[in-house]
């Protein structure tokens, strides 16, 4: 499986005003079953957060899910690894929830909405969904 940021090979057009819209950070996860692709600053946008290390949090969610939406890491292990402040993290996170798009399980444990990113069977998306309405 191929597991990359790529931001120099793609773009978005807007196809009314034919403007190049640059991608920040592109993920792309491939095999020869599945391909899986998300942009982070355009997420980083709808939760109305901007700026560069908000598109690295996001990015690092995406990436770093398990196949149960799980991110299991502190906001101190994300900051480190990522080189950047706490509070990015900790905004970042803020913001995610107040779209309910992330919930925290427990401390170094936070679970990302399956409405908005999920793979898998049509069962394992509907149990996704039925444990996300069931947290707290």
């Amino acid at each position: 499986m191929s597991d990359y940021f790529n931001s120099a090979t793609y773009a978005v057009i807007d196809k009314i005003t034919g403007e190049e819209v640059p991608i920040d950070i592109f993920i792309e996860k491939a095999s020869k079953k599945y391909w899986e692709k998300a942009y982070a600053k355009t997420l980083a946008e709808y939760i109305n957060v901007s700026g560069n290390n908000p598109s690295k949090v996001l990015a690092y969610l995406l990436k770093n899910k398990n196949v149960d939406n799980l991110v299991l890491n502190t906001v101190r292990g994300i900051s480190n690894e990522l080189c950047i402040s706490t509070a990015h993290v900790t905004n970042t996170f803020k913001a995610l929830k107040e779209k309910g798009l992330l919930k925290t399980v427990r401390n170094g444990c936070y679970f990302l909405s399956p409405e908005l990113l999920r793979h898998g069977s049509k069962n394992r998306g509907a149990m996704l969904v039925r444990i996300w309405e069931d947290t707290e």
